[in-house]
């Protein structure tokens, strides 16, 4: 591919390559992203959204009680902070 070309030109171009040397099978050209960035915040966005739902459940089952989490590496270390409220700033920050 021309990667000096302006975009506009190379579309141009390409639609007439494949409109001359493949006329019975070309219909139309798309020009396609690497989106694995964005399925994997998506994937993590609804892990999280699971994780907040069932922190709400816990809580709504024992409302005595705030469930906790510890935010640190793997739920072993750092500081305990309110699951709920976490996950909640956690998706936000996502959004």
């Amino acid at each position: 591919m021309y990667l000096q070309m302006p975009m506009n030109l190379s579309v141009i171009m390409l639609n007439i390559f494949f409109c001359v040397n493949h006329a019975d099978h070309y219909l139309l050209h798309q020009v396609v992203y690497n989106a694995n960035k964005l399925a994997s915040l998506v994937d993590k966005k609804k892990s999280l959204g699971n994780w907040l739902v069932y922190y709400q459940n816990k809580y709504e089952r024992k409302p005595s009680r705030k469930p906790t989490i510890k935010t640190g590496l793997w739920g072993l270390w750092g500081n305990r902070v309110d699951a709920i409220d976490y996950y909640t700033k956690e998706i936000d920050k996502l959004s």
